[in-house]
């Protein structure tokens, strides 16, 4: 984690706020936050890298394999068992 560390607030409904204390003893809601926070932003990340990934692929088109190479491949992993 890093050393240097920045506060961060959001605003709940007060029914949510009033849920949140009663549980407190039993949810660090700091830590749980915190977590959550950090998993969606690589979450997001990821799928962004996905979709480029995506993207490069629609634009080179299918793959181009030679006439019989299938079949050949195929046959030569056979072969050398």
């Amino acid at each position: 984690m890093e050393t240097m560390s920045k506060t961060v607030s959001f605003k709940v409904p007060a029914s949510v706020k009033g849920e949140m204390e009663k549980l407190e003893g039993e949810i660090d809601w700091p830590e749980e936050l915190r977590r959550f926070v950090i998993e969606r932003i690589e979450r997001v990340r990821r799928e962004k890298a996905l979709d480029e990934v995506l993207k490069d692929l629609r634009r080179l088109g299918p793959a181009k394999v030679p006439p019989g190479f299938s079949r050949k491949s195929v046959r030569e992993d056979r072969d050398s068992y």
